[in-house]
């Protein structure tokens, strides 16, 4: 009887070992399929990811074509003033208005709307440019060809494309961190049943093939998904299914479809464009750019450009400069440079995409215009007795809308112009020549009133048409007697020193040639004593130093110069050490000779 318990207790404790292993297997492929399960919900998860991820691309394909319906549109009625081009321009903005919505619907499943608001700022500041081409159209009912308007158009659509580009790489890279998680796991998932394997047995075998088995679509998907991250072609399974193998396969085609798409969009670009390395080291170019600047692809790669991303520059927004490129074959070009960061998931710069367009062109228009414009500035300066003048102009870009003049009249005269047209660049050169020929076509009218308002008469379409103002002061000074007759329109920057050194700021007469339709421009009068001085400059001066908006200011600082030169080039002083000026700077200064020179 003992015996017989003792062999029933061994056989209940054989068999309750059995039972505790087979318990712990099966508590053990219970953990497995769990983990299993989590695992692959994590990477659907990551491919529905990618799914959406897609979905914001075309989104912002769609966004792109409406942007795009209106350039051409506006484009159109602006050189036109056809209504059908307005029609479309319209069409454009009523498909930007539908794509947007579902744009950042779908971009707030990835946590993506935020960094969308670059991207509606960049189409706010175009759409409201077009809006007042439009209106300007609509007003006159006949074309506006407006240079000036024109630029700074096609550089708010390249600043919204630039944007554009940006986010979609920023899609872009939460797609392929999906699919790597993606990947991550399964293998997770494959060491996990394969480690089962060895305490389990045979129902760990069986686990193992039934697990294999099941994750067989998984891991070849895994396996294509890597060769996708790697960059090369691969052709994806399972895409017809209707399970989640099939949604994973979809996601993952619909991610290689979203990169070859991108890829295509850089090697096809019209413009040069290479991704750049934070140590300033070429990662790949396109052709575009290797066709500029004579290279191959190879030499391209690790090329130095560390001169797009010297001092930081770039890492903190789109940066536009304009360089010279060295071609291979020793020449060299011009080109606008526009780089912009790409950041990693913490929101640090990753890489550097610049965008390189040749425009050795359009600078040498420029500079022809610039040598045109400085002919038109005065050669020689005036020879007239007791009096010393002098004047100078330095333009912001190559040609500016500042100018000087000078005419030594009949009867003891001579009169002096100093203008500022609103805005810089080409049409304000333009603008600045038509009112300088109108002036001096006037320069015999018995009055300097006679002269403004027959130039203002003259120009008021010009300047309607190019929705601009000018401010100018024009004097005549009556040689024997000092006394200076002057029309101030809006420019509020002449001075008048007397023989101590005070200064005293002369009143505006009128409001800027342009702002106001069928204005009378008076005129006042003032008078230069002998050692005293007239001084005038435009506001580009203030750009340097405000307070020479104060006559005490402008008094202190001119009082050490003997002379209209001296005066002149102690004001030019003030921008020596500014690389690039925000503004045109012009100054004029007038000096009697005090009695006895």
């Amino acid at each position: 009887m003992v015996m017989k318990s003792a062999r029933s207790w061994a056989l209940t404790t054989v068999h309750g070992r059995a039972t505790l292993l087979l318990c712990l297997l099966f508590a053990l492929q219970v953990g497995i399929a769990l983990a299993a399960w989590r695992i692959e919900s994590q990477a659907l998860a990551m491919m529905n990811r990618a799914e959406v991820t897609d979905r914001v691309q075309l989104d912002v394909q769609h966004l792109v074509v409406g942007m795009q319906d209106q350039e051409i549109g506006l484009t159109g009625y602006v050189n036109t003033a056809d209504p059908t081009f307005r029609d479309n321009f319209r069409f454009g903005r009523s498909e930007v208005k539908g794509a947007w919505p579902v744009l950042v619907a779908d971009a707030r499943q990835l946590g993506l709307a935020g960094q969308l608001a670059p991207v509606r700022q960049a189409v706010d500041f175009w759409q409201s440019w077009a809006d007042q081409r439009e209106q300007v159209v609509v007003a006159t009912h006949r074309p506006s060809l407006d240079p000036e308007s024109t630029r700074l158009g096609d550089a708010l659509f390249d600043h919204f494309a630039n944007q554009v580009s940006t986010y979609n790489q920023l899609a872009s890279v939460r797609a392929h961190q999906a699919h790597a998680l993606a990947q991550a796991l399964a293998f997770q998932l494959l060491t996990a049943s394969l480690g089962a394997a060895v305490g389990a047995a045979v129902l760990t075998v069986v686990a193992a093939v039934s697990l294999a088995l099941g994750l067989r679509p998984t891991t070849r998907l895994a396996i294509v998904a890597h060769r996708l991250a790697r960059g090369e072609p691969a052709s994806v399974p399972y895409v017809q299914r209707g399970d989640e193998v099939g949604r994973l396969a979809r996601a993952l085609a619909a991610y290689r479809d979203a990169e070859a798409r991108s890829r295509a969009t850089f090697q096809r670009a019209p413009i040069g464009m290479v991704t750049v390395g934070l140590d300033g080291r070429v990662w790949d170019s396109n052709p575009a750019l290797r066709r500029m600047l004579g290279c191959t692809a190879d030499e391209m790669r690790g090329q130095s450009f560390a001169d797009i991303v010297r001092s930081g520059e770039g890492m903190d927004g789109v940066t536009v400069q304009e360089r010279r490129f060295p071609r291979s074959d020793g020449t060299s070009f011009w080109a606008q440079v526009t780089t912009a960061p790409v950041d990693d998931a913490e929101g640090h710069a990753d890489y550097l995409v610049a965008m390189i367009e040749d425009i050795t062109e359009r600078k040498e228009k420029m500079e022809n215009a610039a040598r045109v414009q400085r002919e038109l500035l005065p050669m020689t300066t005036p020879e007239v007795a007791g009096y010393e003048v002098f004047g100078a102009c330095l333009t912001a870009e190559e040609v500016g809308g500042d100018f000087f003049d000078w005419v030594d009249g009949h009867r003891g005269t001579l009169t002096i112009t100093l203008g500022d047209v609103m805005g810089k660049g080409m049409a304000a050169a333009l603008l600045m020549a038509t009112l300088r020929s109108a002036l001096r076509a006037g320069a015999r009218l018995p009055t300097t009133a006679e002269a403004v308002q027959t130039a203002a008469d003259s120009m008021a379409q010009n300047l309607d048409g190019a929705d601009a103002f000018i401010t100018l002061f024009h004097a005549r000074l009556h040689v024997h007697t000092g006394l200076i007759t002057y029309v101030d329109a809006g420019h509020g920057l002449a001075f008048v020193l007397d023989p101590a050194g005070e200064a005293r700021r002369l009143g505006a007469t009128a409001p800027p040639l342009g702002a106001v339709d069928h204005q009378h421009y008076p005129q006042a009068t003032t008078t230069l004593e002998p050692g005293g001085s007239l001084v005038v400059f435009s506001d580009g001066m203030l750009e340097i130093d405000e307070e020479l908006a104060d006559a005490a200011r402008t008094a202190s600082l001119a009082r050490g110069g003997a002379g209209a030169r001296a005066i002149g080039e102690r004001l030019l002083g003030q921008a020596a050490g500014i690389e690039k000026l925000h503004d045109d700077l012009t100054v004029m200064v007038v000096h009697r000779a005090p009695p006895g020179d």
